[in-house]
């Protein structure tokens, strides 16, 4: 017969396996709530098996309809900052950040691109995902990964029409196990 003896497992080791978990960020601006609704199923997906923060990026100039179309889109082609909150989460604290992005006039919305400058000396690794009528994409992860001078472990670019049927799923499927794969290699 044999009898199991407890093992004692000492405090140092459950401290490092408890604080090793991949923490991942995700961090989006949205206005008409496509993007916020990708980037909470995004967390959804990851939070079984990663610490997962959301942070919103807040702005204080506010467009309306109409005015999303010129003023907005003006901003953001002339490559304008903002005035944003001042972020909640460190992103230095984060193994991988998420950026999420409507586009505005084929390009990054003045608030990600405010974010993006500030806080592009603490990423470490990041992806990319967008929402948009119908071009633009690879132009605005182009710019984003030119800000943070850091190639993006995958990208999900996801058209409003992609939205509206819900035919987004597969390609959010392969984005998601691209950034475990990349977690997993650590």
């Amino acid at each position: 017969m044999i009898s199991a003896k407890p093992v004692k497992i000492s405090s140092n080791l459950i401290r490092f396996f408890s604080t090793n978990k991949e923490k991942i960020l995700i961090v989006f601006h949205s206005r008409s709530g496509n993007t916020k609704k990708i980037a909470q199923e995004i967390q959804n997906k990851f939070k079984k098996e990663f610490e997962t923060d959301l942070e919103e990026i807040k702005t204080e100039k506010r467009y309306s309809k109409l005015g999303i179309i010129f003023a907005a889109g003006k901003d953001a082609m002339t490559k304008k900052l903002t005035n944003i909150a001042p972020p909640q989460k460190d992103v230095s604290q984060y193994s991988t950040v998420v950026v999420g992005t409507p586009i505005w006039a084929w390009t990054i919305t003045p608030a990600v691109r405010t974010y993006l400058e500030s806080q592009k000396k603490k990423f470490k690794k990041t992806a990319f995902f967008c929402t948009f009528g119908s071009s633009g994409d690879q132009g605005t992860f182009q710019e984003m990964k030119k800000i943070l001078n850091l190639d993006p472990i995958s990208t999900l670019p996801i058209t409003r029409k992609e939205l509206r049927n819900k035919s987004y799923e597969q390609k959010m499927e392969k984005f998601i196990e691209k950034i475990k794969l990349n977690l997993e290699k650590k």
